[in-house]
């Protein structure tokens, strides 16, 4: 009897994590987590108001990739939101592939102004002072309605991704592209990204197959690494 008890037990076990599994591969599932996380942060109009929603600090990692003359280049912005000095600052960094070519600090106001402490500085280092998260507005609701590319998501590691093909005009023009250009929205689907352990949101925006992409990350309650 006990022995029978046991392996309904066990098959009971097994059906309930077979049907859970496959859930988390669904486009529902998928939205309504990244959702969730998604609305917190998008749109952030100016960054202090991120003190709010992350009282222990955060980081904001921005990066572009794209080729010059054959030539691949990276732009690296890297800002830390200190918990102690409520000050917002960090620096940006051009690469040509691994070569240093410029790098200067910033600083972030709280009226809102990214700014260099030094103005000995290319167009090409710096040529946007505000980000795609501080101008989207990102929600399941949104999410539910874009055209889905791919999805996957594993239950063993915790990672996936979801994939959009999306058209805005706010994202073709902070990316200079044509209005009706359609562009890649990649968002990482890490566990604590879809779980309430913790914050850390990458969204990717690509175009000419991955010839040039644009990534936005956000993680919440700790400084991110800064290995620039």
């Amino acid at each position: 009897m006990k022995r029978l008890r046991l392996a309904l037990v066990m098959l009971l076990s097994l059906t309930f994590l077979s049907g859970c599994i496959p859930m988390r591969n669904n486009r529902l599932w998928l939205e309504t987590r990244l959702g969730r996380s998604a609305e917190k942060v998008y749109p952030t109009k100016n960054l202090y108001e991120l003190f709010d929603k992350f009282p222990k600090g955060f980081t904001i990692i921005v990066m572009d990739s794209y080729k010059k003359d054959g030539i691949y280049m990276y732009r690296k912005i890297w800002l830390y939101g200190s918990p102690e000095k409520k000050r917002i600052e960090g620096y940006v960094s051009l690469r040509k592939e691994d070569d240093l070519v410029e790098h200067v600090n910033l600083v972030y106001s709280q009226n809102g102004k990214l700014s260099a402490e030094n103005s000995n500085y290319s167009d090409e280092l710096l040529p946007y002072k505000e980000f795609l998260f501080q101008k989207l507005t990102l929600n399941k609701k949104v999410l539910s309605k874009l055209k889905l590319i791919s999805k996957s998501y594993s239950w063993v590691s915790g990672y996936g991704d979801i994939e959009y093909g999306i058209k805005d005009k706010d994202i073709n023009k902070f990316l200079h592209l044509d209005k009706d250009e359609e562009v890649t929205m990649s968002i990482n689907t890490e566990d604590s990204v879809v779980s309430d352990s913790g914050f850390f949101l990458p969204i990717s925006f690509s175009e000419n197959e991955l010839e040039s992409w644009h990534k936005e990350t956000i993680i919440g309650g700790q400084e991110g690494k800064n290995d620039d």
